[in-house]
């Protein structure tokens, strides 16, 4: 079966979605690590704290890169596992990314990630890009 247009969106906004995801990460990890150490110098709790909420957000950054790059790839080349995979790691992206809006961070870039996670998950939905993945 050739690739529905559908399906090379989704790969394509899935592939947004984990190179910015990725770029998050990176920030987090290495602007996180910076600034605790910092923090450490005034106060050693506090940076303790800020260096774990960093590798922490951090790390939730990364592995949803990975998994939305590897759904990008999954999605592009109509692997069956691609479905279940794209659903969970965007559902887990806007499920992260709307506790964050509700938080402090209420005019961040976070919109952009339900944007495009919403998007994904609303074609994934659908009964035509279900029948590409095998699963209608």
């Amino acid at each position: 079966m050739s690739r529905p247009l559908g399906v090379t969106l989704l790969a394509v906004l899935s592939l947004a979605s984990g190179l910015l995801r990725l770029l998050k990460a990176l920030v987090w990890l290495g602007l996180g690590g910076a600034l605790a150490g910092v923090s450490a110098l005034a106060n050693p709790a506090a940076g303790a704290i800020i260096g774990g909420l960093a590798i922490l957000f951090g790390g939730l950054a990364l592995g949803t890169a990975l998994f939305s790059l590897l759904f990008a790839w999954g999605a592009w080349t109509l692997r069956p596992w691609a479905w279940s995979l794209g659903v969970w790691t965007h559902a887990t992206i806007l499920v992260w990314s709307l506790l964050a809006v509700l938080g402090p961070a209420l005019l961040s870039e976070r919109w952009l990630d339900i944007a495009i996670s919403g998007a994904v998950l609303f074609y994934l939905k659908s009964t035509p890009i279900q029948r590409a993945f095998g699963r209608a």
